[in-house]
This record gives C-alpha cells, structure tokens and sequence, in this order.
C-alpha cells in the first residue's frame, strides 16, 4: 500500500478502500458476522473491537499512526502484513486501543508501539490517572463509560485493575476525531494532536506546489528562517555558546582553546525551490544558498523534520537521534566547506575577546576588540 500527503489529509487511499471493504454493511459478510455475534452475546470484546474499526474517526488515527511507522521507523507495509495487524487488532487479546499497542509477533505493531500515547505526560493526562486510580468522584467519566457499553466496552470502576487508566487514555487519544456520548475524552484531545506530523504535511505542500505566489513564498520564508536554517545553526554552533546571538556565524573548528568562526549568510534558493525536478511522495528537498552559492538539494524526512524542531526549542541530540544526526552532519559539512572559502573569520579566545581576520587583495587585516 502506498501512502501520500494529501490536501485532505488522507494518507492512504488503498488502506482507507480496504477499511471501508472490510466495515460497509451492504452484504458484507464480516459486517454480518459481528450482528449476529452480538444479538447472542457472543465474543463481545471482537464485536466491540469491530464497531470501533467502522468509526470513520477511528481509521483515520490508524492510517496516520501507519504511515508514521512508514516514515520515522522506515517500516514497509505489504497487504499480508496490513492484514496481519487488521486481523490482530479485532482478536487480539485486549480492545483494539490496546491491542494496537501490544503484540510481540506483530512487526508493525512493535513499531506502533513507540507512538503509546499512554506514554505521554502532562500535568492534566497524569491528574487523570490519578484520580482515576484513587478512584476519586467523576460523574462525567461515569456517563462517559455509561455510554461505552453501549459499544460493549466495559471499564468497572468499583474494581479498578492496573492498566485501565492507560487503556482510557488510549481509548481517548483513539476516538479523538469522533463524538461519543457526553464527548469526555475530547477534554484532552489537544494533547493528540499530531502537530509536527501536520507541519511536515504543510511544509511538503508547499514545496510540491510552489509557484512563486506571494503568500507560499512567505509561509516557505518562516520555514526556512526559524526552523531549517535556524535549527542548522543552532546545532552547527552548539559548541560555541558565545554565537547564540549570532545569527550569521558559523561555528569552524576550536583549536588551543581559541573558536574559529566565519560569516554565513544562509537563505532560501528561490530560484531552485521553483525550478525543482522532482516530488518525493513521503519527503521534499530544500534548496538553500550561501552567499551567492546554491548548495545541492537536500532531502528532508520527517526524523530530520522533527530533529530540527526540537533542536530549536532547547533539545540537545543524543544516541537515540543518530540517523537523523547523520544527516544534520553532512548538511552542517557542505555549508562549511562554503564557509571555509570566507574572506573573514573571527577568534573567540574565551576571555570575552574576539578578534577578526580579513583578506583584502593580498593582504590580511587582524582587528581585535573586547567581547
């Protein structure tokens, strides 16, 4: 199955046929089944797992949760093994929203499992748990899981059992795009929401379509200002504290304990992100320029996407990012390299003194001032 950004927001229209296949309820056999299992009372916990998968809502968190495997774990997903997780995620052991997150001999669900919203942790998702594991009064919650069993989906809170606070938690995060009953588990659907996922969908729109129009050039101007060129050199300058402020100095090397630096005006390549060649079904190239020099095009996947993002907002990388870090690397590189052909650069003796060398024809100008 192939997966694709589009305007919609539907990213696999294969998975999303194969889905409304397997729920329609016009002579489907499968469909037939679960009425009749459910009119005996027999295996209550599948029937449910069932109605959950015709919640329109509901396939939409789980293509999303697919394609994600696809691009951050760089897991293929063949009909057999799309199959294989259906079959596990209506009879395996628990509920689907469990089920979706627990299942050793499942590749895609051991990959899945990374993106556990149970994993989660903010000040309103851990109060829940909480109080829900005190059980403390919530009559909302109590309507809520009234109407659940309606959909045979049961969670007795007069006996509590480890788990079912996450498996609620799961259960909310599942149903996010869909009303049920009161809408309880809407009261913490923004902590859901797959904003960087949306933002790299955006970004890769407008890279598709750009055709020079005044508001694309714009919104592709705050990308590659204040998230590509400024997360480059925030990684590029990590070590080099001194060049936070620094917006167009670019981190060289440190030798004796002196910083080299240089001067890099990096930007966007207008030209080049107009003129592109290619579209890439899951990743775009960003084209940028130092100085006057194009640099080559650079791929950009969702990990280096989200490195960059969290690199902006404080992250320091570790051995977890080194696929990503790999490429951040040889990016940092090819600008150096242009960087390295400068016709000034500057000292940072760490005594709060920095001096500057500049070639003027033949000759070099040192010029030294305090920090």
């Amino acid at each position: 199955p192939k997966f694709q950004f589009d305007e919609e927001r539907q990213y696999s229209p294969f998975i999303k046929k194969l889905l409304n296949h397997l729920t329609d309820d016009d002579k489907n056999l499968f469909y037939t089944i679960f009425q009749r299992d459910e009119s005996t009372g027999h295996d209550l916990k599948t029937v449910a797992n069932f109605k959950l998968l015709c919640m329109p809502g509901v396939q939409h968190v789980l293509i999303t949760q697919l394609f994600k495997a696809r691009l951050i774990k760089d897991q293929f997903v063949t009909t057999r093994t799309l199959l294989d997780f259906l079959h596990h995620l209506l009879t395996g052991p628990g509920y689907l929203f469990d089920n979706l997150f627990n299942g050793a001999e499942n590749d895609l669900i051991k990959k899945i499992s990374d993106f556990d919203p149970a994993r989660m942790h903010t000040y309103e998702l851990d109060q829940f748990i909480l109080r829900y594991e005190l059980g403390l009064v919530d009559p909302e919650l109590d309507n809520f899981l009234a109407k659940l069993e309606q959909l045979h989906i049961t969670f007795d809170r007069q006996c509590i059992k480890p788990g079912d606070a996450a498996s609620l938690i799961r259960l909310f995060w599942l149903l996010q795009h869909e009303s049920v009953g009161n809408n309880y588990h809407q009261n913490f659907s923004v902590f859901f929401k797959e904003s960087l996922f949306e933002r790299y969908s955006d970004i890769w729109h407008l890279h598709k379509n750009y055709t020079a129009n005044p508001e694309q050039k714009r919104a592709l101007n705050r990308f590659y200002s204040f998230e590509l060129i400024a997360g480059i050199q925030r990684y590029a300058n990590r070590k080099a504290p001194e060049l936070s402020t620094q917006k167009e100095e670019f981190f060289l090397g440190e030798f004796g304990g002196v910083k080299i630096t240089a001067p890099v005006a990096l930007k966007p390549d207008w030209d080049a992100i107009l003129k592109k060649n290619t579209a890439h079904p899951t990743c775009f190239d960003v084209h940028l320029k130092v100085g006057q020099n194009s640099l080559e095009p650079i791929r950009i996947g969702l990990n280096l996407f989200e490195l960059l993002s969290k690199l902006n907002n404080g992250y320091r990388p570790n051995k977890y990012d080194k696929s990503a870090i790999v490429l951040l690397d040889e990016i940092v590189e090819l600008i150096a390299q242009q960087a390295k052909s400068s016709s000034e650069i500057k000292f940072y003796d760490g005594m709060q003194r920095v001096y500057s060398a500049r070639a003027d024809d033949d000759m070099i100008t040192i010029s030294g001032m305090e920090g």
